[in-house]
Protein backbone atom coordinates (compact mmCIF):
# COMPACT_ATOMS: atom_id res chain seq x y z
CA UNK A 1 0.00 0.00 0.00
CA UNK A 2 1.36 3.21 -1.17
CA UNK A 3 -0.05 6.31 0.33
CA UNK A 4 -0.30 9.89 -1.39
CA UNK A 5 0.05 13.19 -0.32
CA UNK A 6 0.89 16.90 -1.86
CA UNK A 7 3.01 18.96 0.00
CA UNK A 8 5.13 22.10 -1.12
CA UNK A 9 2.06 23.63 -2.19
CA UNK A 10 1.92 27.53 -3.82
CA UNK A 11 -1.50 28.18 -5.07
CA UNK A 12 -4.82 26.42 -5.07
CA UNK A 13 -3.90 22.09 -3.94
CA UNK A 14 -5.01 20.02 -7.18
CA UNK A 15 -6.38 16.60 -6.61
CA UNK A 16 -4.45 12.95 -6.82
CA UNK A 17 -7.20 10.68 -8.50
CA UNK A 18 -7.19 7.40 -10.52
CA UNK A 19 -10.02 8.75 -12.85
CA UNK A 20 -8.49 9.22 -16.33
CA UNK A 21 -11.45 11.07 -18.01
CA UNK A 22 -12.16 13.52 -15.17
CA UNK A 23 -13.66 17.09 -15.93
CA UNK A 24 -14.67 20.14 -14.87
CA UNK A 25 -18.73 18.66 -15.33
CA UNK A 26 -17.56 15.49 -13.44
CA UNK A 27 -14.50 16.11 -10.91
CA UNK A 28 -11.94 14.32 -10.10
CA UNK A 29 -12.12 11.53 -7.02
CA UNK A 30 -9.60 11.68 -4.89
CA UNK A 31 -7.30 8.98 -3.66
CA UNK A 32 -5.05 9.47 -0.71
CA UNK A 33 -3.90 5.39 -1.11
CA UNK A 34 -3.33 3.51 -4.21
CA UNK A 35 -2.15 -0.40 -4.47
CA UNK A 36 1.31 -1.87 -5.82
CA UNK A 37 0.64 -4.10 -8.97
CA UNK A 38 2.70 -7.57 -8.53
CA UNK A 39 6.14 -5.70 -10.21
CA UNK A 40 5.78 -3.50 -7.00
CA UNK A 41 4.96 -0.53 -8.96
CA UNK A 42 1.98 2.33 -8.61
CA UNK A 43 1.06 4.11 -12.13
CA UNK A 44 1.95 1.49 -14.61
CA UNK A 45 -0.19 -1.00 -14.98
CA UNK A 46 -3.45 1.37 -13.82
CA UNK A 47 -3.50 5.61 -14.48
CA UNK A 48 -2.41 7.50 -11.00
CA UNK A 49 -3.34 11.24 -12.33
CA UNK A 50 -2.75 14.47 -10.70
CA UNK A 51 -5.01 17.55 -11.92
CA UNK A 52 -3.49 20.53 -11.60
CA UNK A 53 -4.76 23.47 -10.22
CA UNK A 54 -7.02 25.83 -12.30
CA UNK A 55 -4.86 28.75 -12.03
CA UNK A 56 -1.40 29.43 -13.90
CA UNK A 57 1.55 29.42 -12.05
CA UNK A 58 -0.13 27.28 -9.24
CA UNK A 59 2.39 24.39 -8.15
CA UNK A 60 2.79 21.53 -5.98
CA UNK A 61 4.86 18.50 -5.57
CA UNK A 62 3.28 14.45 -4.68
CA UNK A 63 4.96 12.16 -2.37
CA UNK A 64 4.99 8.68 -2.07
CA UNK A 65 5.49 6.77 0.98
CA UNK A 66 5.36 3.48 2.42
CA UNK A 67 6.18 0.78 4.96
CA UNK A 68 8.91 -2.13 3.61
CA UNK A 69 8.61 -3.85 6.53
CA UNK A 70 10.34 -1.78 9.59
CA UNK A 71 11.13 1.03 7.61
CA UNK A 72 9.52 3.77 6.08
CA UNK A 73 10.45 4.46 2.58
CA UNK A 74 9.22 7.95 0.56
CA UNK A 75 9.72 9.51 -3.00
CA UNK A 76 8.68 12.95 -4.73
CA UNK A 77 7.92 14.09 -7.59
CA UNK A 78 9.44 17.35 -9.10
CA UNK A 79 7.48 20.57 -9.05
CA UNK A 80 3.94 20.61 -11.37
CA UNK A 81 3.20 23.55 -12.38
CA UNK A 82 0.00 24.41 -14.27
CA UNK A 83 0.08 26.07 -17.32
CA UNK A 84 -2.14 28.17 -20.09
CA UNK A 85 -4.20 25.00 -21.47
CA UNK A 86 -6.09 25.63 -25.17
CA UNK A 87 -7.00 29.04 -26.30
CA UNK A 88 -10.89 29.26 -26.37
CA UNK A 89 -11.30 33.02 -25.52
CA UNK A 90 -10.08 36.63 -26.42
CA UNK A 91 -9.97 39.38 -23.93
CA UNK A 92 -9.52 43.34 -24.23
CA UNK A 93 -7.36 43.73 -21.39
CA UNK A 94 -6.47 47.45 -21.88
CA UNK A 95 -7.35 50.01 -24.46
CA UNK A 96 -8.85 53.70 -24.57
CA UNK A 97 -12.15 54.13 -23.57
CA UNK A 98 -12.36 57.47 -26.27
CA UNK A 99 -9.51 59.13 -28.35
CA UNK A 100 -9.56 61.73 -30.72
CA UNK A 101 -9.98 61.82 -34.60
CA UNK A 102 -7.31 61.83 -36.70
CA UNK A 103 -4.86 61.17 -34.24
CA UNK A 104 -1.98 59.41 -35.67
CA UNK A 105 -0.94 55.71 -34.11
CA UNK A 106 2.54 57.23 -32.52
CA UNK A 107 0.18 59.45 -29.99
CA UNK A 108 -2.93 56.68 -29.95
CA UNK A 109 -3.31 54.48 -26.70
CA UNK A 110 -2.50 50.95 -27.73
CA UNK A 111 -5.17 47.98 -27.29
CA UNK A 112 -3.82 44.73 -25.36
CA UNK A 113 -5.59 41.84 -26.60
CA UNK A 114 -4.87 38.98 -24.64
CA UNK A 115 -6.08 35.01 -25.25
CA UNK A 116 -7.04 32.67 -22.10
CA UNK A 117 -8.39 29.20 -21.61
CA UNK A 118 -11.53 28.08 -20.46
CA UNK A 119 -10.26 29.37 -16.62
CA UNK A 120 -9.74 32.46 -18.21
CA UNK A 121 -5.93 32.00 -17.52
CA UNK A 122 -3.25 33.83 -20.24
CA UNK A 123 -2.23 30.92 -22.56
CA UNK A 124 0.61 30.49 -25.30
CA UNK A 125 -0.47 27.04 -25.90
CA UNK A 126 0.35 26.40 -30.15
CA UNK A 127 0.01 29.63 -32.93
CA UNK A 128 -3.43 31.36 -33.09
CA UNK A 129 -4.38 33.47 -36.16
CA UNK A 130 -6.33 36.90 -35.47
CA UNK A 131 -8.57 38.93 -37.17
CA UNK A 132 -9.34 42.65 -36.51
CA UNK A 133 -12.46 44.01 -38.25
CA UNK A 134 -14.18 47.09 -38.16
CA UNK A 135 -17.08 46.55 -40.20
CA UNK A 136 -19.71 46.06 -37.89
CA UNK A 137 -23.21 47.89 -38.07
CA UNK A 138 -22.89 49.43 -41.44
CA UNK A 139 -19.65 51.19 -39.99
CA UNK A 140 -18.07 51.23 -43.46
CA UNK A 141 -21.03 52.45 -45.54
CA UNK A 142 -21.58 55.00 -42.51
CA UNK A 143 -17.71 56.57 -43.12
CA UNK A 144 -18.00 56.51 -47.08
CA UNK A 145 -20.86 58.39 -46.92
CA UNK A 146 -18.73 61.25 -45.79
CA UNK A 147 -16.09 60.89 -47.84
CA UNK A 148 -13.76 58.62 -45.78
CA UNK A 149 -12.70 55.72 -47.33
CA UNK A 150 -10.47 52.41 -45.82
CA UNK A 151 -8.69 52.66 -49.32
CA UNK A 152 -7.50 55.58 -48.79
CA UNK A 153 -6.35 54.93 -45.08
CA UNK A 154 -8.94 56.81 -43.34
CA UNK A 155 -9.37 54.48 -40.65
CA UNK A 156 -8.00 51.28 -39.80
CA UNK A 157 -5.79 49.40 -37.43
CA UNK A 158 -2.55 49.59 -37.33
CA UNK A 159 0.91 48.72 -35.34
CA UNK A 160 1.62 50.67 -32.20
CA UNK A 161 3.75 53.65 -32.81
CA UNK A 162 4.49 52.97 -36.38
CA UNK A 163 0.59 53.37 -37.89
CA UNK A 164 1.40 50.09 -40.56
CA UNK A 165 -1.41 49.09 -41.66
CA UNK A 166 -2.92 45.67 -39.68
CA UNK A 167 -5.97 43.29 -41.17
CA UNK A 168 -4.98 40.98 -37.77
CA UNK A 169 -2.27 39.19 -35.85
CA UNK A 170 -0.75 35.71 -35.56
CA UNK A 171 0.38 35.00 -31.60
CA UNK A 172 3.26 32.48 -31.59
CA UNK A 173 3.93 29.65 -29.25
CA UNK A 174 4.71 31.21 -25.45
CA UNK A 175 3.00 34.79 -26.52
CA UNK A 176 0.00 35.28 -24.41
CA UNK A 177 -0.69 39.19 -25.60
CA UNK A 178 -0.69 41.34 -28.86
CA UNK A 179 -1.12 45.42 -29.32
CA UNK A 180 -2.36 47.54 -31.79
CA UNK A 181 -4.34 50.46 -32.36
CA UNK A 182 -7.10 51.82 -33.83
CA UNK A 183 -7.17 55.12 -36.46
CA UNK A 184 -10.04 56.94 -37.87
CA UNK A 185 -10.63 59.81 -39.14
CA UNK A 186 -14.19 60.26 -38.42
CA UNK A 187 -15.75 60.59 -35.20
CA UNK A 188 -18.94 58.45 -33.70
CA UNK A 189 -20.45 61.34 -32.23
CA UNK A 190 -22.55 63.15 -32.19
CA UNK A 191 -25.23 61.22 -33.86
CA UNK A 192 -25.94 62.08 -37.16
CA UNK A 193 -24.57 60.98 -40.42
CA UNK A 194 -25.10 57.30 -39.05
CA UNK A 195 -23.15 57.69 -36.31
CA UNK A 196 -24.07 55.56 -33.26
CA UNK A 197 -21.87 56.70 -30.42
CA UNK A 198 -19.24 54.68 -30.62
CA UNK A 199 -17.10 52.35 -33.48
CA UNK A 200 -17.50 48.61 -32.77
CA UNK A 201 -14.35 46.85 -33.40
CA UNK A 202 -14.10 43.08 -33.46
CA UNK A 203 -11.50 40.06 -32.88
CA UNK A 204 -11.70 36.71 -33.51
CA UNK A 205 -10.29 33.72 -34.64
CA UNK A 206 -11.62 31.87 -37.72
CA UNK A 207 -13.10 32.68 -41.06
CA UNK A 208 -16.54 35.82 -39.80
CA UNK A 209 -17.38 37.25 -36.44
CA UNK A 210 -20.58 35.79 -36.36
CA UNK A 211 -19.75 31.99 -36.61
CA UNK A 212 -16.35 31.97 -34.49
CA UNK A 213 -16.40 30.92 -30.93
CA UNK A 214 -13.11 32.78 -30.00
CA UNK A 215 -14.35 36.48 -30.08
CA UNK A 216 -14.66 39.63 -28.41
CA UNK A 217 -15.82 43.13 -29.31
CA UNK A 218 -15.29 46.53 -27.76
CA UNK A 219 -17.06 49.87 -28.60
CA UNK A 220 -14.47 52.85 -28.76
CA UNK A 221 -15.67 56.41 -28.87
CA UNK A 222 -14.41 58.26 -31.58
CA UNK A 223 -14.43 62.65 -30.84
CA UNK A 224 -13.61 65.57 -32.33
CA UNK A 225 -10.93 67.89 -32.55
CA UNK A 226 -10.68 71.12 -32.13
CA UNK A 227 -12.75 73.67 -34.26
CA UNK A 228 -10.70 74.45 -37.23
CA UNK A 229 -13.11 75.66 -40.09
CA UNK A 230 -17.27 76.35 -41.28
CA UNK A 231 -18.97 74.09 -43.62
CA UNK A 232 -21.86 73.63 -44.78
CA UNK A 233 -23.40 70.50 -44.08
CA UNK A 234 -26.09 70.01 -46.62
CA UNK A 235 -25.73 68.40 -49.87
CA UNK A 236 -25.89 71.46 -53.66
CA UNK A 237 -29.04 73.04 -53.53
CA UNK A 238 -31.10 74.06 -56.27
CA UNK A 239 -33.42 77.37 -55.85
CA UNK A 240 -36.06 78.67 -57.73
CA UNK A 241 -35.06 82.59 -59.07
CA UNK A 242 -37.02 84.83 -56.19
CA UNK A 243 -37.82 81.66 -54.19
CA UNK A 244 -35.93 80.29 -50.98
CA UNK A 245 -37.26 76.71 -51.81
CA UNK A 246 -36.13 73.80 -54.14
CA UNK A 247 -38.43 73.50 -57.39
CA UNK A 248 -40.05 70.62 -55.40
CA UNK A 249 -41.31 73.08 -52.29
CA UNK A 250 -39.44 70.26 -50.04
CA UNK A 251 -38.09 72.54 -46.94
CA UNK A 252 -35.32 69.58 -46.22
CA UNK A 253 -34.18 70.11 -50.02
CA UNK A 254 -33.94 73.26 -49.98
CA UNK A 255 -32.45 74.58 -46.20
CA UNK A 256 -28.76 75.42 -45.41
CA UNK A 257 -26.94 74.28 -42.91
CA UNK A 258 -23.72 75.96 -41.42
CA UNK A 259 -21.82 73.84 -39.00
CA UNK A 260 -18.41 74.10 -37.08
CA UNK A 261 -16.00 71.39 -38.13
CA UNK A 262 -12.71 69.93 -36.72
CA UNK A 263 -9.64 69.55 -39.73
CA UNK A 264 -11.06 66.14 -40.93
CA UNK A 265 -14.96 67.91 -41.45
CA UNK A 266 -16.29 66.47 -38.27
CA UNK A 267 -19.16 68.12 -36.58
CA UNK A 268 -17.85 69.76 -33.12
CA UNK A 269 -19.81 71.39 -30.07
CA UNK A 270 -19.12 74.83 -29.10
CA UNK A 271 -19.60 76.05 -25.21
CA UNK A 272 -20.30 79.14 -25.97
CA UNK A 273 -22.49 81.03 -28.56
CA UNK A 274 -20.76 81.79 -32.19
CA UNK A 275 -21.64 84.56 -34.43
CA UNK A 276 -21.56 83.37 -37.92
CA UNK A 277 -21.06 86.36 -41.03
CA UNK A 278 -22.89 85.11 -44.22
CA UNK A 279 -21.86 86.43 -47.71
CA UNK A 280 -22.08 85.49 -51.19
CA UNK A 281 -20.01 85.54 -54.56
CA UNK A 282 -22.35 85.87 -57.35
CA UNK A 283 -22.95 87.89 -60.24
CA UNK A 284 -25.63 90.79 -60.29
CA UNK A 285 -29.13 90.33 -61.79
CA UNK A 286 -30.10 93.08 -64.63
CA UNK A 287 -33.56 93.33 -63.61
CA UNK A 288 -35.09 92.59 -59.54
CA UNK A 289 -31.71 92.48 -57.98
CA UNK A 290 -32.46 91.57 -54.66
CA UNK A 291 -31.02 88.77 -52.50
CA UNK A 292 -30.16 87.41 -48.91
CA UNK A 293 -29.93 85.03 -45.79
CA UNK A 294 -32.98 84.45 -43.80
CA UNK A 295 -33.78 81.90 -40.88
CA UNK A 296 -37.59 82.11 -42.22
CA UNK A 297 -38.81 80.20 -45.44
CA UNK A 298 -42.09 82.83 -45.49
CA UNK A 299 -42.03 84.80 -48.61
CA UNK A 300 -43.48 88.12 -48.22
CA UNK A 301 -45.62 89.78 -51.42
CA UNK A 302 -44.75 93.00 -53.15
CA UNK A 303 -45.22 96.39 -51.51
CA UNK A 304 -48.61 98.02 -52.23
CA UNK A 305 -48.68 101.17 -54.28
CA UNK A 306 -47.81 104.17 -52.20
CA UNK A 307 -50.90 105.99 -50.93
CA UNK A 308 -52.65 109.34 -53.47
CA UNK A 309 -51.08 112.60 -51.87
CA UNK A 310 -53.87 114.06 -49.94
CA UNK A 311 -52.28 118.08 -50.22
CA UNK A 312 -51.76 117.54 -54.31
CA UNK A 313 -54.07 119.73 -56.42
CA UNK A 314 -56.25 118.88 -58.91
CA UNK A 315 -55.28 119.04 -62.71
CA UNK A 316 -56.12 122.30 -64.15
CA UNK A 317 -59.54 122.34 -66.18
Amino acid sequence: MVTLSTFNVVGATGTISLNVSASSGIPPVSTSTVVTDSSGTVGISSGLYYYVSHTVGDSSQVKFSAQFGALPVSNTTGRLITDGGTTSKLVVVSGPVSQTAGTTASSLSPFTLERRDDFDNPTGQATVNVILDDTANGQVAVHAGRGFSPSNHDFEFETPGVGTPISGFSYGAAETQKTFVYFDKMTSTPLEDGRTGAWTLQAYVGTTFVNSNIKTQYNLIVNPGITAKLNFHNPIRTLQAGFPLNLTGNLNLSALNVELQDFNGNPTVTPSSVTVQLATSRLPSSAFDGYGFSVSTAIIGEPPPPAPDSKARPPPS
